[in-house]
């Protein structure tokens, strides 16, 4: 389990600053509570390489970790739904696959299988919980060092604390 640990952490938009935040996040589940725009998913963001010009730093293991390793390490899934509407399932995972080279399809394979995903849907018509199962397939099989999501209460994941999917 690698523990993530942020010093001075910050990112600001014109009207709004999140940090400078310094923490550890170490190995299980760990909850990001704040109200509406309290900076919960820019954090998230920030911490995962997804926001450019952020200041301060985010080791993961120890090791002082750029945006891009960040973005390579660490798999971001927003509420921001980004998926092509009238592509299946099936037809995003392939181009997933893509970007990932340790992308896993037996973890792919057994996830899909185990959330029941209709992988020949258009993820236009399918439900929210549907798409967020997707995200979570995806965050998995890349087989990053963990896991940010802002879908529905799971906010950061050691993917080693999931492996009871896999079981």
């Amino acid at each position: 389990m690698l523990p993530i640990r942020c010093d001075a952490l910050s990112f600001s938009y014109p009207d709004f600053i999140v940090g400078p935040i310094d923490f550890t996040f170490k190995s299980g589940i760990t909850g990001v509570i704040g109200s509406n725009g309290a900076g919960k998913t820019t954090l998230l963001a920030a911490i995962a390489g997804m926001l450019p010009n952020c200041s301060g730093s985010v080791f993961i293991n120890n090791a002082p970790c750029s945006e891009k390793t960040r973005r390579s390490r660490i798999a971001f899934a927003s509420m921001r739904d980004v998926l092509y509407g009238k592509v299946s399932f099936r037809q995003h995972l392939r181009f997933f696959r893509l970007f990932y080279p340790a992308w896993s399809v037996d973890i792919e394979e057994e996830l899909i299988k185990k959330f029941a995903l209709p992988q020949d849907k258009a993820t236009e018509s399918a439900s929210s919980g549907m798409r967020a199962k997707f995200w979570l397939v995806v965050a998995l099989a890349r087989q990053a060092d963990a896991i940010s999501s802002m879908n529905r209460g799971i906010r950061w994941i050691h993917p080693l604390d999931l492996s009871c999917p896999l079981n």
